[in-house]
C-alpha cells in the first residue's frame, strides 16, 4: 500500500457499468486516496 495512490473499492456490477467513470469500472465501486487515508486513519474518497 505504500507504493498506491488510489484503490478501488467494491465489486464490479455488470448492470452499474459506466464506461465514463475514472479508475471505476460501475458506479457502486469507490476510489479511495490511500495517502489521505493512511494520514487519517480513516477512509478518505479521490476527487479530482
Amino acid at each position: 500500500m505504500k507504493k498506491a495512490d488510489v484503490v478501488v473499492d467494491g465489486r464490479f456490477v455488470e448492470e452499474l457499468k459506466d464506461a465514463r467513470l475514472h479508475w471505476k469500472g460501475s458506479s457502486n465501486q469507490r476510489v479511495i486516496d490511500v495517502p489521505k487515508t493512511v494520514h487519517e486513519g480513516k477512509i478518505v474518497i479521490y476527487e479530482e
